[in-house]
């Protein structure tokens, strides 16, 4: 059986997407992406930066690491913001 990261599950193609327009929507995406981020940096991505710490290249690689989180959250790839939008949002009425 071959699994693929940026395919949903069947489970979760079926439900219908929460609208993009929705201010919650947009919340989760970007909760995801600081999460993803914060992981970026906490493995250590981008390893030692010519000029230190606080030099230049050390802006650039915090710049690369959001704007990779943010691809990653914007692709509904992992399903985190969906997860926290649906445990966020009112109940549907039935």
């Amino acid at each position: 059986m071959q699994i693929d990261a940026t395919t949903p599950s069947h489970a979760a193609a079926a439900r219908p997407a929460p609208p993009r327009d929705d201010p919650l929507w947009r919340h989760a995406v970007e909760l995801e992406a600081l999460l993803f981020a914060q992981m970026l940096e906490a493995a250590g991505t981008g390893g030692a930066m010519p000029g230190g710490a606080d030099g230049p290249a050390a802006r650039f690689d915090s710049l690369l690491r959001q704007t990779q989180a943010e691809a990653v959250a914007g692709s509904g790839a992992t399903g985190l913001a969906r997860m926290i939008y649906r445990s966020l949002a009112p109940a549907a009425p039935s």
